[in-house]
């Protein structure tokens, strides 16, 4: 799966953010993350490009862009704009990849 940044200040949020209300931090280098994620969606293409094999067995997990726009679901109680609280951003992560399986599934069949 894609890395996800975590939110500075994520004990004042109380709801999702809409995408254009985004920013984010340069805290512990959290304002890379989206750079880093392009630079392993690139590599990823570029190499199952060259692999019709492994295009077939394996698949990128992209959470970042539903993942950014919670800072409301992080664990500010313990001083935590990192990790995230359950239920959270992570059960989604779950339907995501459930969802993914799916539809592979229905390819294979």
């Amino acid at each position: 799966r894609t890395g996800v940044p975590g939110h500075e200040n994520c004990g004042q949020n109380r709801a999702p953010l809409l995408p254009q209300q985004f920013n984010a931090s340069s805290l512990y280098g959290w304002d890379q993350v989206k750079g880093q994620n392009d630079y392993l969606k690139q590599k990823w293409n570029n190499r199952t490009q060259n692999a019709k094999s492994l295009r077939q067995n394996w698949f990128l997990l992209d959470v970042y862009p539903m993942t950014i726009l919670r800072p409301d679901g992080h664990r500010p109680d313990r001083g935590d704009c990192l990790h995230y609280d359950l239920p959270g951003p992570p059960d989604w992560w779950n339907h995501l990849l459930y969802s993914n399986l799916m539809d592979l599934s229905k390819t294979v069949a």
